[in-house]
């Protein structure tokens, strides 16, 4: 069996990357498609060039239009193609030689999915590969909202058209179409048509895709073009929630992680607002309920949103890693021997922008004198007689409040500890929130783990032990040597 895929590529004065975007695609291994180039009013050679590979390749189709956009010209080739699964393509990006091949092969083993996920990867002008998504191993047939849920968890593109190959029968049965005449159409659209559907894929098929190109619209600074943006994806927003949270094909929790991933994306706008702008958009999302504390499942969904209405330009910074800053790296553990053993990465210091915190004793508090405005203070947690044990878990959850309350003010790129439990509760908060734990479990033990060590072993990004044999307790571990 061999399914015919209709290729839709919108042109529009792209006559720098235009061949190379026709060549990739005519010389495809797989020869069962149609590829549909729309010149939407190019006032460069596009059309020049697309007529000059029409006469070659009767694969080619070209519809000359007048200018009325990227949404309108995608609607368009929609309703001309005759294929049984339909591909986006931008008219500067380009395709692996084998991507419809591997795409054939993928829709066939697994039964015609109504979506494939396309594996994405981002190019400078150069062709240097800037980014590349990586699937996991043995990814079979999901559910539209499953493979939502992975893709936002693994951050892999979502809104772009070209994401993904779509069964021609599943979006026009459902009349898809992307809304014209605003910015953000496939924000409005594709996360939509993923949930929605039955069946999805993931496939290796490699698109190749343009970041930072010189004219795009992607790059242009102007204050109004940037206010008319935010505005169009607030339109957008209103029809996600329209089509998908106030419908009934979502459970309650599947509605909680959707919304919240509509959400960040209206929040993510006011980083490019002036402040007025900003004061004004602001309002836009309280109007819609962004700042409430419904569609709350679970409790990191929770503390975003503590921080999201404390602090909105600091919620931004933590949540999707903006800073203009060098690395931040906060550096965390008990008093005592463990404390020591931290102070002996003191040459890390140099070379980021780093933040100590340890617990608040008589013999620390000359720290805010050796490192200025760099030092917190936790309550002092010890548990060695029995009041100590009695009052502990109030400490502990104290300690919890306040390890949230500095990871705010600091925003640490990475956590490193040498552990003991005053570091557990802000190990756990880094890791909600996406910074990367460096855990070096501590010197005094050599065969047997430490509590705190127990813990963050289960989602460390990097574990350390100082002492060979501890491998086997720790078999994912990497072996440091001492610290002394």
């Amino acid at each position: 069996m061999q399914i015919k895929f209709s290729l839709i590529i919108p042109v529009y004065n792209t006559e720098k990357y235009l061949e190379k975007n026709i060549n990739s695609i005519i010389n495809q291994s797989y020869d069962n498609f149609e590829a549909i180039y729309l010149n939407d009013g190019s006032k460069d050679y596009s059309l020049k060039i697309l007529k000059k590979y029409q006469k070659i390749d009767k694969r080619i189709k070209v519809i000359d239009k007048k200018n009325t956009g990227v949404s309108d010209t995608r609607n368009t080739g929609i309703n001309k193609s005759t294929g049984d699964y339909i591909c986006f393509v931008d008219s500067d990006d380009y395709l692996d030689k084998d991507f419809l091949k591997q795409l054939n092969d993928n829709i066939i083993n697994n039964n015609n999915p109504e979506l494939v996920k396309i594996k994405a990867i981002s190019i400078d002008e150069d062709d240097k590969i800037v980014a590349e998504e990586i699937y996991s191993q043995g990814i079979s047939n999901e559910s539209g909202f499953e493979a939502f849920q992975r893709c936002v968890e693994f951050k892999y593109t979502i809104d772009s058209p070209w994401a993904f190959c779509y069964n021609a029968i599943y979006w026009k049965n459902n009349k898809f179409y992307f809304k014209i005449g605003t910015f953000h159409e496939d924000f409005g659209l594709i996360p939509e048509v993923l949930v929605k559907s039955k069946k999805v894929s993931f496939c290796e098929a490699k698109y190749y895709y343009l970041v930072n190109r010189v004219g795009s619209t992607m790059n242009n600074k102007d204050e109004d073009f940037i206010w008319k943006k935010a505005n169009d994806l607030l339109k957008n927003y209103d029809s996600l929630y329209k089509n998908v949270i106030l419908q009934n094909f979502l459970t309650r929790q599947e509605k909680c992680f959707f919304k919240h991933y509509i959400d960040n994306s209206a929040v993510l706008r006011l980083h490019d607002l002036n402040k007025e702008k900003y004061n004004l958009y602001k309002k836009e999302l309280k109007k819609r309920g962004i700042y409430k504390f419904n569609y709350i499942c679970n409790f990191k969904l929770l503390v975003k949103k503590i921080i999201l209405n404390l602090n909105s330009k600091k919620y931004i910074e933590i949540v999707f890693n903006i800073s203009k800053d060098k690395k931040k790296v906060l550096f965390i553990s008990s008093t005592g021997g463990h404390l020591e053993e931290l102070t002996q990465l003191k040459d890390m210091f140099k070379k980021y922008d780093y933040y100590i915190v340890t617990e608040k004793t008589k013999s620390n508090l000359k720290m805010r004198e050796k490192y200025p405005k760099r030092v917190s203070f936790l309550v002092y947690g010890s548990y060695t007689t029995l009041f100590k044990k009695i009052t502990y878990p109030f400490k502990l959850l104290i300690n919890s409040f306040l390890s949230l309350f500095i990871f705010i003010k600091v925003r640490p790129k990475y956590i490193v500890s040498t552990g003991a439990h005053t570091a557990g509760p802000m190990c756990c908060i880094g890791k909600l929130f996406g910074s990367k734990i460096i855990f070096i479990e501590t010197f005094a033990n050599s065969k047997t783990k430490s509590r705190t060590g127990r813990l963050v072993y289960k989602f460390a990004d990097l574990f350390i032990v100082q002492w060979e044999e501890m491998l086997e307790l720790y078999p994912n571990a990497v072996y440091g040597g001492w610290i002394f």
